[in-house]
């Protein structure tokens, strides 16, 4: 089983060559993973998996798909594992895609254990969402995608937070009728920040 083999072999050259028996192949950005308990986050790039900075755990471009891997360790010491794959609102055909192949291939990476979910901006899982303590953030735009192209250019943003247990920051139109009484608002101008 995987769990042994990561146990006893912390470098992965025998799962790496049990892989290859089982004609599984593993992108290189999943080597070594899912080993301890904990979160790793990967966006699709250029039609390609890249590790996110854990500093950027919990915010997600609307114009992205990413993978979610979620390991943690059960009561009977075994290794559980949840794979989400999370797709903005703007995300393109080819980077959810991408997403939902790599996921497989992440699951048949770890021995085909993982449980698999597919989230949706805005409609996301409550077990999703209680990785993330601080809550979740929607950024506008993302990375160029094999395929489509994305303005750079930096403006300021008007972010909407609600919630009180599942908190969401969602940047918004930068209007006087994005505003409501109920919701708190950030303006951030790149300088100065107001709340």
């Amino acid at each position: 089983p995987p769990l042994l083999v990561h146990l006893c072999d912390p470098k992965g050259k025998k799962e790496q060559a049990a892989q290859e028996n089982m004609g599984v192949t593993v992108d290189p950005a999943f080597q070594g993973v899912g080993v301890q308990p904990g979160l790793t986050i990967w966006r699709i790039e250029k039609l390609e998996v890249k590790p996110v900075d854990p500093k950027m755990y919990g915010s997600f471009y609307s114009g992205d798909s990413y993978i979610i891997l979620h390991t943690k360790q059960a009561k009977s010491g075994r290794l559980e594992w949840n794979i989400h794959f999370w797709l903005g609102r703007d995300t393109s055909q080819d980077e959810y895609t991408v997403a939902a192949i790599k996921s497989v291939e992440l699951d048949d990476s770890l021995g085909g254990s993982p449980v698999q979910h597919r989230e949706v901006q805005d409609h996301e899982s409550d077990l999703f969402l209680s990785y993330f303590k601080n809550g979740v953030k929607y950024l506008e735009g993302g990375i160029e995608s094999g395929l489509q192209s994305v303005d750079k250019t930096v403006h300021k943003r008007l972010f909407q937070v609600k919630g009180r247990r599942n908190i969401r920051v969602r940047q918004v139109p930068l209007e006087a009728s994005s505003l409501n009484h109920g919701d708190c608002f950030v303006l951030d101008c790149r300088d100065n920040v107001y709340v």
